[in-house]
């Protein structure tokens, strides 16, 4: 038996409740590629707990390195380009 297969599953609902933001932003992460992981289970999506809390710690671990240029629960990063004038 595989050990690593998550044994709690949140619904889209639930991942909004948690996260305090709209189901709908939720979805649309989802068909932006942004956001936890999920799967397909069936025709329903499902986000397992363990993935949903690893990509919590990396946003914030991210957030804490990183400048980001607009708020939200993702995060875009600020690429900043240094040149200089050598004539």
């Amino acid at each position: 038996m595989d050990t690593d297969v998550p044994k709690v599953w949140l619904t889209r609902e639930q991942v909004a409740q948690r996260l305090q933001i709209p189901v709908k932003t939720v979805a649309e992460w989802g068909r932006a590629g942004y956001g936890p992981p999920y799967a397909l289970i069936g025709r329903h999506c499902r986000y397992p707990l363990d993935r949903l809390i690893d990509w919590e710690q990396a946003l914030l671990n991210h957030q804490s390195q990183a400048v980001a240029t607009e708020p939200g629960p993702y995060l875009r990063i600020a690429e900043t380009t240094v040149t200089t004038n050598d004539d």
